[in-house]
C-alpha cells in the first residue's frame, strides 16, 4: 500500500483529539464513580464494584461516554432473578439517584450524568485468581444469567496488542466506534467490534490501511476494494462524508 500522506495522517490526528474524552468527562468519571462505590458499600448484598469496559480499555468516545461498571454481588443473588435484583438495586439507590433507569435491552440500571453516563451491571464472581470469572444477568433473557470471564483478560490483550501494533489499535477503535455511533450502526456490539479487530490484525501500516480493513470485516461497506484506489484527499472526503461526519477536519 501507498504510504499515507503527511495531510491525511494530520486529518486523522485531530479526528483523534477531537473525540477523545474531555477533560470534563474524565473528572466527572472520577468523582462519580467514588460517590457510586460510596453508595453501594452500604447495601448488604454488595462485595465489590469495578469499572470495566470501553473505559478500561481507552476506547471510549466523548459522544458516547458510557462507562460499564461491575457490581460484584454475594453468591446467594444468583439464586434470585436478575431483573428482581436489579429492581432491588434500583430501590436500594433511589434516595440517592432517583431518575435512575434500569434498561432491559442492556440488563443494567443506568445512571445519567452531566457529562457521562453509568451502566451498572449484577455480577456474581467465581472461581478464583486462577480462573476467575463473572455471571451476569443475559440480555435476551430478563430471568437468566451468563457466564462471562473476567473483563481483565480482554482488557489485558487488547493493551497488549496495541502495544505490539505501534499503539495504532486502540485509536483506530476509538475512530470505529465513533463511526458507528454516528451512523446508528447495531448489527455489532462494541465488545464483538474489539474481538474482530484482534484477530484482523497482524500489523497496521497506517490509520487508512486500518480503516479499510475494518470496514470490510464489519462488512458496512459493499464495495471496500474500491476505497484501494482512492487517493489520499478523496479518501479523506470519504471519511468526512460517509464515516465520521463534520467532526473529521476538511
Amino acid at each position: 500500500m501507498v504510504e499515507q500522506s503527511a495531510e491525511l495522517s494530520a486529518q486523522f490526528e485531530q479526528f483523534l483529539q477531537h473525540i477523545a474524552l474531555t477533560e470534563t468527562q474524565e473528572a466527572e468519571i472520577s468523582d462519580c464513580f467514588a460517590a457510586i462505590r460510596h453508595q453501594l458499600k452500604q447495601l448488604p448484598y454488595v462485595t465489590d464494584c469495578f469499572i470495566t469496559g470501553g473505559y478500561k480499555k481507552q476506547t471510549l468516545i466523548e459522544s458516547a461516554c458510557d462507562v460499564d461498571l461491575f457490581v460484584v454481588m454475594s453468591s446467594e443473588q444468583r439464586d434470585i432473578v436478575p431483573h428482581v435484583v436489579l429492581n432491588q438495586l434500583k430501590h436500594d439507590l433511589h434516595h440517592v439517584w432517583p431518575d435512575s433507569v434500569l434498561r432491559l435491552d442492556k440488563m443494567c440500571m443506568a445512571l445519567n450524568f452531566d457529562h457521562c453516563r453509568f451502566e451498572l451491571v449484577p455480577a456474581v464472581m467465581v472461581g478464583d485468581h486462577h480462573e476467575l470469572g463473572f455471571y451476569i444477568p443475559l440480555a435476551s433473557n430478563h430471568n437468566d444469567w451468563s457466564y462471562v470471564g473476567s473483563p481483565q483478560i480482554s482488557e489485558t490483550q487488547l493493551i497488549a496488542a496495541d502495544a505490539k501494533l505501534d499503539g495504532k489499535l486502540l485509536p483506530l477503535l476509538r475512530m470505529m466506534k465513533y463511526c458507528k455511533h454516528q451512523n446508528k450502526i447495531s448489527n455489532i456490539s462494541s465488545y464483538q467490534m474489539e474481538q474482530v479487530a484482534l484477530e484482523t490484525f497482524e500489523f497496521i501500516r497506517s490509520y487508512r490501511e486500518g480503516v479499510q480493513e475494518l470496514l470490510r470485516v464489519y462488512g458496512w461497506v459493499d464495495s471496500p476494494y474500491h476505497l484501494q484506489s482512492m487517493a489520499d484527499s478523496e479518501f479523506g472526503e470519504f471519511c468526512r462524508n460517509m464515516l465520521f461526519g463534520k467532526a473529521f477536519p476538511v
